[in-house]
Order: structure tokens, then sequence, then C-alpha cells
């Protein structure tokens, strides 16, 4: 284990590269520990869904631990929309994207799955 600080050192690069990667309206915050969501607002299912693989191969490639170049960082990603005109809670939104999450993480990690 690499300990806390390269922990917090990665998701650091992560957030950063999340922030330069998406538009001035996209939302970041961090969630828990090592999750965060991304609000991307006025986007379809298929939109958030090209957006997390970018991200997820970005991070992939990306060499964030220079002091061992062996280790490879990579994400789980769980995306979630509602249908357009639909207007539903932020919790609503939230399980759905925590479910798809759960079944990238169950399917091998390192992938993007969507809700439904």
């Amino acid at each position: 284990d690499l300990g806390h600080s390269a922990g917090d050192y990665v998701l650091e690069q992560i957030s950063g590269d999340i922030k330069s990667s998406n538009r001035v309206v996209d939302i970041l915050v961090r969630y828990g520990g090592d999750e965060f969501f991304i609000i991307l607002p006025q986007t379809e299912q298929g939109g958030a869904f090209t957006v997390a693989e970018r991200l997820r191969a970005l991070v992939q490639e990306s060499q964030l631990i220079k002091s061992h170049p062996e280790r490879r960082v990579t994400l789980s990603i769980g995306v979630a929309a509602f249908p357009a005109g639909h207007v539903g809670k932020a919790s609503e939104l939230l399980q759905r994207a925590d479910a798809a999450l759960y079944r990238a993480k169950q399917n091998g990690k390192n992938q993007v799955q969507a809700y439904g």
C-alpha cells in the first residue's frame, strides 16, 4: 500500500483531469473517500457515457504514481440520466448511478456502465 498521501495525490490529479476536460456548467462533487459524481446538465445518457469513457481511458493511460510506474490507476464509473422532460429527485438519480457503478465493479472494474 502506498499510503494516504499517495491516494490523496491521485485523487487531486484525477479531479484536475475532470475539471479541465469538462464544460464550465458541469459540476464536480466529491461524494465519499474515493467517490466523485459529475453533474452534466442538459446531457443525455449517451453523451454522459461518452464523457465517462473518455475520462476512464485518460486515467488508465496516465502514469499518476511516478514512484511506481508499474502501478496503474483505474476508474469504475456508473452513469445515469433522466429522460428528457422527466423531473425526478436527485436521490433517485444518485441511486441509479450507484447501481450502475456497482455493476461496473462486479464486472471486473475499470469500465463504464450505464443504468438501465
